[in-house]
């Protein structure tokens, strides 16, 4: 003879019972209902991102274009700029040659913008640190031709003229011709190599 356990029928029946309701629900007029909502959501959703994709990525061409346009206005300014400072360093190798030709004209020493004190310097003149020395003179911005790209330049001085040598006070000191100021120059750096020998 068979025997049922009612504990496990029951559970059983409730199960059957509990998954026809739960078809039921599922197949109902209001699920239908849910299963069209949320899928019209995800199908707005996907809509928004593509529309959000397809304005990054125009707005990202536009920009890319921009850059590419800004490069080459920067390239063609850069190419001017170049050919200009190349213009006028032929000026200033023209401007040397002349002051080399002009009787009395001498070409001294090697200067850089650095030696030029422009709190002291006026309109006409500069202020500038003789090369290796803590001597100052004052001469015609004219005499001195720059070179490379306006960082370094020749000065030219009269060869007899006295120019009057101050120190970094503007105290004056002495008095010393254009040739003299070359030799000062050199005697300086001189001691400076020997200085540096020795060490």
């Amino acid at each position: 003879m068979i025997k049922f356990d009612g504990k496990k029928t029951g559970i059983f029946a409730a199960g059957v019972a509990f998954g026809t309701a739960g078809i039921k629900i599922l197949t109902s007029d209001d699920a239908k209902k849910l299963y069209t909502n949320c899928t019209a959501a995800v199908l707005r959703a996907k809509s928004c991102v593509m529309k959000t994709a397809t304005s990054v990525q125009e707005n990202a061409g536009d920009i890319l274009a921009e850059a590419n346009r800004l490069k080459v206005k920067t390239n063609k300014s850069y190419a001017y700029l170049t050919y200009l400072k190349t213009k006028a360093s032929e000026l200033e190798k023209i401007k040397g040659i002349s002051l080399e030709s002009e009787k009395g004209y001498i070409k001294s020493v090697s200067v850089s913008k650095s030696m030029i004190d422009e709190s002291r310097s006026i309109k006409e003149n500069y202020c500038l640190r003789i090369p290796y020395s803590e001597n100052y003179i004052y001469v015609p911005k004219n005499n001195i031709a720059w070179i490379s790209f306006d960082k370094r330049g020749i000065l030219y001085l009269v060869d007899d003229k006295e120019y009057i040598l101050y120190d970094k006070y503007d105290e004056e000191k002495r008095r010393a011709t254009g040739e003299e100021i070359e030799s000062i120059s050199q005697e300086e750096k001189q001691k400076i190599n020997d200085y540096y020998k020795n060490k």
